[in-house]
């Protein structure tokens, strides 16, 4: 899968989105978010998903030798049949040629995606007083517009084009010419 690539080659290639850690445990989680709007579209989707988590389960074990259980996780909101099944069998087959319990290789995409990851937190926003962090910031947001959509909870605002008409300018330049 990785060709002549040395080890650290494969590190320096690594890009992790989302560290966690569990001290109670010693279990560290590495996750590769990955948004694509018509779905994954990598040049080799299947050999490239495997390569990432593999490069996330090799930074962990480097990084964080500490700790005794490694879990990589690929996530993405949507991926197509086409894309999924293949990958879930590589998946699958990697797990039984690892056959450790200390390490766990995951893939989460579709209808799970939104189930374990999205739903969770936008279920529990409103117990959520720290708004630092960006998405539930904007739900919030999106909560305060009291417009209304019954399909996705989300009003879309009109789009009006808009002209400058005020002949105010700055060293030169009409406002809101740039």
């Amino acid at each position: 899968v990785f060709k002549n690539n040395g080890y650290k080659q494969l590190i320096k290639q690594a890009e992790i989105d989302v560290i966690g850690l569990n001290t109670t445990e010693k279990s560290v989680f590495g996750i590769d978010v990955a948004f694509h709007n018509a779905g994954l579209n990598y040049k080799d989707v299947t050999n490239n998903v495997l390569k990432k988590l593999f490069r996330t389960i090799f930074v962990l074990q480097t990084y964080f030798n500490d700790f005794n259980k490694f879990n990589a996780f690929f996530i993405t909101p949507k991926a197509n049949p086409a894309t999924e099944k293949p990958i879930r069998e590589l998946i699958e087959e990697a797990n039984k040629l690892i056959y450790d319990e200390m390490i766990s290789v995951k893939f989460i995409c579709n209808e799970t995606f939104f189930t374990l990851i999205v739903d969770p937190i936008i279920n529990n926003i409103d117990d959520d007083n720290d708004t630092s962090e960006l998405f539930i910031r904007s739900i919030k947001l999106l909560q305060l517009d009291k417009r209304n959509n019954s399909t996705t909870g989300i009003k879309k605002a009109n789009k009006k084009s808009t002209t400058i008409t005020d002949k105010t300018t700055v060293d030169g330049m009409k406002i809101g010419q740039f």
